[in-house]
């Protein structure tokens, strides 16, 4: 099924001219493997007359959410595909990920098997350049992204984290440095920046470890110095009631990379951010971009 997106670009701060670019193409195909007895689902993207094994990038929903939902709320085809990107969005069981808590709420399914059995499948296809294989994820899907980074770091190349923190009871023992970027948000209800336990009305959800701890712990993993470059970023949109400050590891050995929105909820930033996501989210940053953080970030792979 083709896609087509229409975007739009703005030419030069005060000059009022829009630029209309060009559609992209894309073919969507809604996908099933069977992984110990379950039948798994994902939505895989692709540009139009793909030849060749592509980078490719996997974004995890969070928690009660599916690929589906994930793709509208992100956007992430259309500057994805500009670049030549697959995308991949998978589907939880029950509309969860096994992140390594030991709560409840989260299906003793093996979902690291289930996301390395796809990255597999799309490489023997050739439409994966296993070299350039990525995943981020927001919420439960940022800490399913971390579990990968500490069991499945040699299939997965580089990690996006999105208003998530390590799991105080995931044991996390990555086989080589790996590179990460985080975006957390101060107020961030559900998941606290200061560590404690996820936000839940109904069955425990477990816990997560602070912003600075989660920062420590990727930061020795790749061998950066004591050393902290932190960058106050301009405040682009006075009105959103948010400030952001970047925090670069130094001398690192694989880079991590740390944007902290002061007064930011549990959000995408750059994502859809009508007025219901900011009553159940939080505030919802218009500082920056996290789609294109993500791709600058991992350009160099």
């Amino acid at each position: 099924m083709g896609l087509a997106m229409l975007g739009r670009r703005w030419l030069g701060a005060g000059l009022g001219l829009w630029l209309a670019v060009a559609p992209v193409s894309a073919a969507t195909l809604e996908r099933e493997r069977e992984i110990d007895g379950l039948t798994r689902t994902y939505t895989l993207v692709t540009p139009d007359g793909q030849a060749e094994p592509r980078a490719t990038a996997f974004i995890l929903h969070g928690g009660n959410g599916t690929g589906a939902k994930i793709r509208r709320y992100v956007q992430f085809d259309e500057p994805a595909l500009r670049q030549g990107y697959v995308i991949v969005y998978p589907d939880g069981t029950d509309r969860q990920w096994n992140d390594g808590r030991l709560a409840p709420i989260v299906p003793r399914v093996d979902d690291v098997k289930f996301l390395r059995t796809i990255a597999e499948d799309l490489i023997a296809e050739k439409i994966a350049d296993p070299r350039r294989i990525t995943v981020a994820g927001i919420s439960n899907g940022g800490m399913m992204a971390m579990r990968l980074a500490c069991e499945a770091w040699d299939r997965f190349a580089a990690v996006g984290v999105i208003a998530a923190q390590l799991p105080n009871q995931l044991d996390c023992r990555p086989g080589r440095e790996m590179p990460i970027l985080f975006v957390l948000g101060t107020e961030d209800r559900f998941v606290p920046f200061k560590g404690g336990a996820i936000l839940s009305r109904g069955p425990d959800r477990g816990g997560v470890i602070s912003a600075t701890a989660t920062l420590d712990f990727w930061r020795a993993n790749n061998g950066c110095a004591p050393a902290l470059a932190v960058t106050a970023l301009p405040d682009r949109d006075a009105g959103d009631g948010t400030t952001v400050t970047r925090q670069v590891g130094v001398s690192c050995r694989a880079p991590v990379e740390a944007y902290i929105i002061e007064g930011g909820g549990h959000a995408w930033p750059g994502g859809r951010d009508g007025a219901l996501a900011v009553r159940l989210l939080g505030t919802h940053s218009r500082e920056i971009d996290v789609n294109a953080l993500l791709l600058e970030f991992w350009r160099p792979l």
